[in-house]
């Protein structure tokens, strides 16, 4: 099922930067306590990225990847505002929400439904693939790149691959939410005077300028998600990719419901401790040619995880750029599934025995 989903999958949707793809080299495991980073053999971990680090690009991505690259690159190195709060699951609030009677099946065991939530007056899209019964499962938020959810494909397969494995996961619009042409300032303009923009569109610096509205936006997706008479609240976990990567970061030192973190591409926004300093264990899967966020900036969140004694894994693809492909995507989208079976585990289990060490290659 993995190999057909993902192989259907082969490319992301949306503005991707190209890679070549090729058998990954032989890998060396280095372990240290609470954590695994896998890295290219005779390549070094290093806690912090030097100051002047540039790191090749694999190939040159398209013209028309201009604009995405450079809005992404702007937001990615900008500092958090000092807000930051770690919210308990007792304060959460449910958000007003209606799930559309439209039933998918997808199989003899997965179930897809579309249905919204209401974020601060914004209606917002979120997907829902589950296994079809009624028991209470672990969920998996899956969250997008700046390019937008596009076509879907890669997105709603990771869903379906979740699911498969036992998780109900949701997959938020939320920068459908957050475009210009839905806010508030937008509102009684006429349709010729604020035609609907998509996030691919959005001028220069639009996704930084809008991450406290989509982080509240993703905010009140876990609210909706933990609220599901299907999810279990104290096994939520976050699957991001790139600008969705930087976002399960934020939201996990925000937020201790989030027991898991996978990070595909992104990194932790300012490349600074959170103040609360608080992070979910979390799995790093980066390219080692990304041109976008520099595999520096993985090498830097994983430094930081390790001073804060937070589980972590870090798997670095040597012949990957900012969007894995082909075996590279496979590889990382199985670990991915193992590490969330490993901390989104039932309540009842040790889950500090599980914490005491990283995983091995």
């Amino acid at each position: 099922m993995f190999g057909i989903l993902f192989l259907i999958a082969a490319i992301f949707s949306g503005h991707e930067v190209a890679s070549t793809v090729s058998p990954d080299t032989p890998q060396a495991a280095i372990s240290a306590p609470g954590a695994t980073e896998v890295v290219p053999a005779g390549d070094t971990v290093a806690s912090a990225p030097a100051p002047s680090a540039r790191v090749a690009q694999a190939a040159t991505p398209p013209a028309e990847d201009d604009g995405a690259i450079n809005r992404v690159s702007d937001f990615y190195d900008t500092t958090p505002p000092a807000t930051a709060k770690v919210v308990k699951a007792a304060t959460a609030s449910v958000p007003a929400a209606h799930e559309t009677p439209a039933r998918y099946v997808l199989g003899p065991h997965l179930v897809s439904t579309k249905a919204d939530y209401v974020s601060e007056g914004r209606r917002v899209v979120i997907e829902v693939v589950r296994p079809d019964d009624d028991e209470r499962r672990p969920a998996v938020l899956i969250l997008h790149g700046a390019s937008g959810i596009g076509d879907g494909a890669f997105y709603r397969s990771a869903a379906e691959l979740f699911a498969e494995h036992g998780y109900v996961t949701f997959l938020p619009h939320y920068l459908e939410a957050a475009s210009p042409a839905k806010s508030k300032a937008s509102k009684g303009r006429t349709k010729a005077a604020a035609p609907r923009t998509s996030p691919a569109e959005a001028a220069p610096g639009s996704i930084r300028a809008g991450f406290p509205q989509q982080e509240q936006i993703l905010r009140d997706a876990i609210d909706y998600a933990a609220h599901s008479p299907y999810v279990d609240s104290s096994r939520i976990g976050v699957f991001g990719l790139s600008l969705g990567g930087f976002h399960a970061l934020t939201l996990s030192s925000r937020d201790d419901r989030i027991a898991a973190v996978v990070d595909m591409s992104g990194a932790l926004r300012g490349n600074v401790i959170p103040e609360t300093n608080h992070l979910a264990p979390t799995l790093e899967l980066h390219g080692a040619h990304d041109p976008i966020v520099p595999v520096a900036r993985a090498r830097a969140l994983a430094g930081t995880l390790k001073q804060l004694g937070v589980p972590y894994e870090l798997k670095i693809y040597p012949t990957q750029g900012h969007f894995l492909r082909g075996k590279a995507q496979e590889d990382a989208m199985e670990r991915a599934t193992s590490f969330f079976a490993t901390y989104l585990t039932p309540a009842d289990s040790s889950r500090a025995a599980q914490q005491s060490g990283g995983g091995a290659e």
